[in-house]
């Protein structure tokens, strides 16, 4: 492990352009993939994860979105840096990012001699699947199943949580605070019906129940 690297998802102009150039560099300038091939136009709908060394861009990952499961590509590393965790780094966050928006495998191609590699993160070979002739280079079909996390982002998951930037969802007590926050904006709102509620009339035993059961109209 390296000092002063940072994994992040990216978010803003400045750090695409920053995951592009160390696509660039790698793929286009070192192994001589043409441009057209390398930046093939689904860039601008897929999720990029980004690894940084003192500021300065060294990996990335793109992570497209399918029916049930998600697909890692155009995974990258500077070569001064190959010989480091940074891509195991970039994998796992990309798996646990992965995981919290509810997805359970992930699909990916690794080249042949690489194989090995992608099988210490738990990727395994898909059965029966061809291999991929693609650029001069053979490649390997692999799926690996997801880890298990907690707070996976759900329809119920509170709006200011969903409307967060990618990937800076909320910590456990985060989760913790909106949840005090709703129950005791429902404590208030049960005090409050208790107060309006009529209460029966002294020694006739009967109990005034048509308010105890109606819906909460705040909760939606």
């Amino acid at each position: 492990m390296i000092d002063a690297v940072e994994i992040k998802i990216v978010g803003t102009d400045d750090e695409y352009a920053k995951a592009m150039a160390v696509r660039r560099k790698v793929f286009v300038q070192e192994q001589n993939i043409p441009e057209e091939k390398e930046f093939d136009g689904n860039d601008h709908s897929a999720t990029h994860i980004l690894a940084l060394h003192n500021g300065e861009p060294i990996g990335e990952m793109r992570i497209r979105y399918f029916n049930g499961f998600v697909k890692f590509e155009r995974m990258c590393v500077l070569k001064e840096y190959r010989k480091t965790d940074v891509s195991e780094r970039i994998m796992q966050t990309g798996m646990v990012f992965a995981a919290r928006k509810g997805y359970e495998k992930v699909y990916g191609i690794c080249k042949k001699e690489l194989l090995n590699r992608w099988k210490q993160d738990g990727f395994l070979p898909i059965p029966g699947a061809p291999f991929v002739r693609q650029n001069g280079m053979t490649l390997i079909p692999v799926y690996s199943q997801l880890p298990k996390v907690q707070n996976v982002l759900t329809m119920q998951t509170p709006t200011e949580i969903l409307n967060a930037r990618e990937g800076q969802w909320e910590d456990t007590n985060q989760a913790d605070k909106y949840a005090d926050m709703r129950r005791n904006m429902q404590n208030r709102l049960q005090e409050v019906r208790q107060l309006k509620t009529p209460q029966p009339a002294e020694n006739t035993g009967f109990q005034i129940s048509e308010q105890k059961n109606k819906p909460n109209s705040i909760e939606r």
